[in-house]
């Protein structure tokens, strides 16, 4: 069943994407393969709508299957200006997985 193939890819890219723009790409990659292969793109296309509809109206949430992440804290000491750079660096680098948390001393 070609209906089936697509079906399946559409729903392993769900399975594994972690947000709607990766699976979106995943999707655009999908169709493009499917279409160098000889599928129809309109076909595809109405498929993977149904797919997505269903999924959305069965409250089913994109969930990454990979290791479950936890917030990492840094424990620093407090030296001025030097820990607001740090600070800076960090969020910019590494927003919202991780937290600074500053000591008085050097304990």
């Amino acid at each position: 069943d070609r209906a089936a193939v697509r079906r399946t890819l559409v729903d392993r890219a769900y399975k594994i994407c972690s947000s709607w723009e990766l699976f979106h790409g995943e999707v655009e990659k999908i169709v493009e393969m499917l279409s160098n292969n000889g599928y129809s793109k309109n076909f595809t296309y109405s498929i993977i709508n149904k797919e997505i509809t269903n999924k959305v109206n069965t409250t089913e949430k994109l969930v990454h299957e990979g290791p479950e992440k936890f917030k990492v804290y840094f424990k620093l000491p407090y030296i001025g200006d030097i820990s607001s750079k740090v600070k800076q660096c960090i969020s910019k680098d590494l927003p919202g997985k991780c937290q600074l948390i500053y000591l008085n001393s050097y304990s």
